[in-house]
C-alpha cells in the first residue's frame, strides 16, 4: 500500500520555477535544513523501540483465562465441593443431660441421666443436600460467565492494540516520507527550482506527520496497558499484538438463526435460572427445618435410697403453627424476580446475537470496499499527482492532498480490519457459549 513516493529523487528533476531572491532562498534553505534535521531527530525518538513482548491472540485469551478473579471462583467452587461432602445425613444432634440432687444424713444423692436423639420428619437432610448442589451449580455458571466476559475484554484489548500499532506504523512511514519530501523540496529551493510556497507546504506537512506519529505513540502505549490489564500480563516488557488476525469459523446464516433459538442457554440466562433454582431449594430447606421432629431416648435414675430406674422416652415436636412460612415467602419472591431476570437475559442475548450477525456482514463489506475500491483508486490518484508534479503540470498542494487522502484510507483500513476481527470474534465466542451450555 505504501509503494508510491518511497524515493524523493524525482524532485531533482522538477521543472524550473520562478527564481526567488538569493537572500530569501538562503533563508528558506537554512530554515528547511534545520526543520528537516529536527524532524529526523524527533522521528528517530518516536520510533525508538522499547523492550517489547510479542503476544498472539491465542496467548492473550489463554492468559486472560488465568486471571486472579477466575482462579478465585474456581478455588471457591473446589472448596465448596469439599466442604459439602461433609454435610451430615442426620439433621439433628444427640442430646445429653444430667441432674444431681442433694442427699440427707442417711440418704445418698439422687442422680438422673438423660440421652435422646431427634429425627426431622420433613426430609431436611436431602433438602439441604439439594440446595447445596444448586449453589455449586450456580458457582459454575458464575465462573463460565466471568470467563466469557474476561476473554471478550482481552480479545477487544488485543485487537485495539493491533489497530493502534498499524496506525502508528503508517504514521511513522508517512513521517519519514514527509521528512524526505521536505528535504528534497528544500534542496530544490536552494537551486531555485522550487517555489517558496512549496517549501513551506512540505515543511508543514512534515511537522504535521511527525505530530501525528507522536500522538499515535501515546495511543499505542495506552492500548498496550489495556491489554496488560485485561489479559493479566506484566506491564514490562511492553506487550505487542503480533501474529495473524483472528479469523474464527462462523456458521452459515441458516445455522446462525437456528442457533439463536437456543438463547435460553446464554450464560447470563443460565445463571439467573440457577439462582432461581437455588432460591427455591433454599426455601424448601427452610420449610423442612421447621417440620415436625421425633425424639427418642432413655433416662437413667438413681433415687436417694439407692434404687435405680430406667425409662424409655419419646417426644414429638409438632409444627402446628411455625412451618417456615417467612423464609419460604422470601425465597418464593426471589425465585420470581430471578426468573424475570432470566427472561430479560434471553431477550438481550437474542438482540445481541442479531446485532452481531449484522456487524459481521457490515464490517466484512466495509473492509472489502476499502481493499478493492477506495485504496487502489487513491493509490492511482497519488501516482497521477506525482507524475503531474514531476512534469510541471500539477501542484505540490494537489499531491499532498492526494497523499493525505491515501493515508487516511489506510488508517481506515487498519480500523476496519480491527472492527471485522472484533465482530467475528465476539459472535464466535457468544455462539460457542450457547453450544457449550446446550450440551447435556
Amino acid at each position: 500500500m505504501l509503494a508510491v513516493m518511497r524515493s524523493p529523487r524525482w524532485f531533482d528533476d522538477c521543472p524550473p520555477a520562478p527564481l526567488v531572491r538569493p537572500r530569501v532562498r538562503r533563508s528558506i534553505v537554512a530554515r528547511g535544513r534545520l526543520a528537516v534535521a529536527l524532524g529526523v531527530a524527533s522521528l528517530a525518538w518516536i520510533v525508538a523501540p522499547a523492550p517489547a513482548r510479542a503476544v498472539t491472540f491465542d496467548q492473550a485469551l489463554l492468559s486472560a483465562a488465568r486471571a486472579p478473579q477466575l482462579r478465585g471462583l474456581q478455588q471457591a467452587a473446589e472448596v465448596r465441593a469439599r466442604q459439602d461432602k461433609q454435610l451430615p445425613s442426620m439433621s439433628g444432634n444427640p442430646e445429653f443431660a444430667a441432674a444431681l440432687g442433694p442427699g440427707g444424713p442417711t440418704l445418698g444423692p439422687s442422680v438422673q441421666l438423660n440421652a435422646a436423639q431427634s429425627w426431622n420428619l420433613g426430609d431436611l437432610g436431602p433438602s439441604r443436600a439439594r440446595a447445596a448442589a444448586a449453589e455449586r451449580d450456580l458457582l459454575g455458571a458464575e465462573l463460565r460467565l466471568e470467563l466469557l466476559r474476561t476473554q471478550l475484554l482481552a480479545a477487544q484489548a488485543w485487537i485495539g492494540l493491533r489497530v493502534a500499532a498499524q496506525a502508528r506504523a503508517l504514521a511513522d512511514q508517512e513521517a519519514q516520507l514527509a521528512t524526505d519530501l521536505a528535504d528534497a523540496v528544500t534542496r530544490s529551493a536552494a537551486r531555485g527550482t522550487a517555489l517558496q510556497a512549496d517549501a513551506a507546504e512540505a515543511l508543514a506537512w512534515a511537522a504535521e506527520a511527525r505530530l501525528a506519529a507522536l500522538s499515535l505513540e501515546g495511543r499505542v502505549r495506552e492500548a498496550a496497558a489495556e491489554l496488560a490489564t485485561q489479559a493479566v500480563l506484566q506491564p514490562r516488557p511492553v506487550p505487542t499484538a503480533e501474529g495473524a488476525w483472528p479469523s474464527p469459523q462462523l456458521p452459515s446464516a441458516a445455522a446462525w438463526r437456528a442457533q439463536v433459538q437456543a438463547v435460553a442457554t446464554a450464560p447470563a440466562a443460565v445463571q439467573w435460572r440457577l439462582l432461581a433454582q437455588a432460591d427455591r431449594l433454599r426455601g424448601a430447606e427452610a420449610e423442612a427445618a421447621q417440620a415436625s421432629s421425633l425424639s427418642l431416648g432413655g433416662q437413667f435414675q438413681r433415687d436417694s435410697d439407692g434404687t435405680w430406674a430406667v425409662f424409655a422416652t419419646a417426644g414429638l415436636r409438632w409444627s402446628a403453627f411455625d412451618r417456615g412460612q417467612r423464609a419460604k415467602a422470601v425465597a418464593a419472591e426471589a425465585v420470581e424476580k430471578n426468573l424475570g431476570q432470566a427472561l430479560q437475559a434471553e431477550h438481550q442475548a437474542a438482540v445481541e446475537l442479531d446485532v452481531a450477525e449484522h456487524e459481521v456482514e457490515y464490517t466484512r463489506e466495509t473492509l472489502a470496499m476499502l481493499e478493492k475500491s477506495l485504496i487502489p483508486a487513491l493509490q492511482s490518484l497519488v501516482a497521477a499527482r506525482q507524475e503531474a508534479y514531476r512534469r510541471g503540470t500539477g501542484s505540490l498542494v494537489d499531491l499532498l492532498r492526494a497523499r493525505r487522502g491515501l493515508l487516511e484510507a489506510q488508517r481506515r483500513h487498519a480500523g476496519a480490519s480491527g472492527d471485522r476481527a472484533w465482530a467475528e470474534v465476539k459472535a464466535w465466542m457468544l455462539l460457542a457459549t450457547l453450544r457449550q451450555e446446550a450440551r447435556p
